[in-house]
């Protein structure tokens, strides 16, 4: 019964996902840029930006989806791990490739659902990975929250756009950057 609740709550977060991933991207423009936005929203049109907010959409879910399918927790806190990890992985590889498209956002987050769910209904013992799997959730939210204000110099972390890392400076000019398109 559990496996069955388990599959239709894993289909419906695709959709869930995509649409809090979607709406936390323009969270910093619906908030007038405050605090509440950097944190969570994207800053920039940067592959990273995108990224954090399909995780953060993720993990959100994922908490959703524990109060209310009610699974085994360790076993699920490792596969939601896993799967976590599999949509950033597979949505910054795609999105430097192909771009940050809806397709690419679909994508990510189906592979990432999907191999959560496959994880969690196998036969493998993986309850002794709750440990290292608390762990990773830790170290990519410590990573999704602080490469925002402290972005490295790397090409997934830059805007297309403006050419700029992280929060772009109150003193900078959109309108120019959008004339010059």
């Amino acid at each position: 019964m559990k496996k069955k609740k388990l599959v239709l709550a894993e289909i419906l977060g695709v959709f869930i996902v995509i649409a809090g991933a979607l709406f936390l991207q323009n969270l910093y423009e619906l908030t007038g840029k405050s605090t509440l936005g950097v944190v969570f929203g994207s800053v920039n049109q940067s592959v990273w930006e995108k990224a954090k907010c399909a995780s953060i959409a993720y993990f959100l879910y994922g908490l959703i989806e524990l109060m209310c399918v009610k699974p085994w927790f360790r076993r699920f806190v490792v596969s939601k791990a896993f799967g976590l990890s599999v949509t950033l992985g597979a949505f910054l590889i795609a999105g430097a490739i192909w771009g940050t498209g809806l397709v690419v956002l679909l994508g990510s987050v189906g592979c990432g659902l999907l191999s959560s769910y496959l994880l969690y209904a196998s036969g493998l013992s993986i309850g002794s990975l709750f440990a290292p799997a608390c762990f990773l959730l830790m170290l990519i939210f410590m990573m999704t929250f602080s490469f925002t204000v402290f972005p490295p110099r790397i090409f997934i972390f830059e805007d297309p756009m403006t050419g700029y890392y992280g929060v772009l400076p109150q003193s900078f000019d959109m309108g120019a950057v959008l004339l010059a398109t």
